[in-house]
């Protein structure tokens, strides 16, 4: 009985080595989109890996902007602007409170950014459900974090990987860059960009063709998921047969 346990153990410890081997082959670098609006543009940036996203919410990120063309002409010399001279970081966990009392997302990414303890639920805390909660901590709060973010664009601004630029021109098209704050010497992070104008603006797209399949006191609702994957991330059924779509990068 007791071999058999080391051996499961062994097992499992060699399935999260093996793990942890894959992540570490994703090139720690950043991703960035931008969403047009109307009057402002939309900017959310994270990072590829958990170490690079650990190492970002101490030292944070540089935001540049560039404006290339005016009138649709290129300017011979693209004007250079730093959007904040102190890195994109995370607000301190009290500026979190008003917005976590009315934003489960909030709460969400506050606890993997700042919360000491951060275990799956499920489990008795003991023997394989510890080792490979432990193991795989840094990646829980990872991947819940960029859920979160993915959610509410207001989280993400207080975690530091979203900006609102409301300077802008609707006959101008500008370039960001977002740059990793990190030392050279504690981690190599690729840099992100991304081309937009305000003049990009346009409506998002409407789920269609929904379906519905009645039954005992309950509705089972479908649609083409395919062609809106690239735009949202889920969607909540808000009664009344209305979707309510969720979108934002990832």
């Amino acid at each position: 009985m007791i071999k058999r346990r080391i051996h499961i153990i062994l097992l499992a410890i060699c399935s999260i080595l093996l793990m942890l081997n894959a992540k570490a082959q994703i090139k720690n670098s950043i991703k960035v989109l931008a969403r047009p609006q109307k009057d402002k543009i939309l900017l959310r940036w994270a990072t590829t890996t958990p170490l690079s996203w650990k190492l970002s919410n101490q030292y944070g990120f540089m935001v540049e902007r560039y404006t290339v063309t005016r009138d649709k002409k290129i300017l011979a010399q693209p004007e250079k602007k730093i959007i904040s001279t102190a890195p994109f970081k995370p607000q301190p966990l009290d500026n979190w409170k008003t917005l976590a009392e009315k934003d489960n997302y909030t709460t969400v990414m506050a606890q993997a950014i700042y919360g000491k303890d951060f275990e799956l639920s499920g489990g008795d805390n003991k023997g394989l459900t510890k080792i490979i909660n432990q193991a795989t901590e840094l990646e829980q709060r990872f991947s819940l974090s960029l859920y979160a973010a993915d959610n509410s664009f207001e989280a993400a601004k207080l975690a530091g990987w979203a900006y609102e630029d409301k300077d802008v021109k609707p006959n101008e098209k500008y370039l960001y860059r977002v740059i990793s704050a990190i030392p050279k010497n504690k981690l190599v992070v690729d840099s992100a960009s991304a081309y937009v104008g305000i003049a990009d603006y346009q409506e998002l797209p409407k789920p269609s063709d929904i379906a519905s399949v009645f039954g005992d006191k309950t509705v089972m609702l479908s649609w083409d998921y395919s062609i809106l994957k690239n735009y949202y991330n889920n969607y909540l059924n808000s009664g009344f047969a209305c979707l309510h779509a969720f979108y934002f990068f990832y």
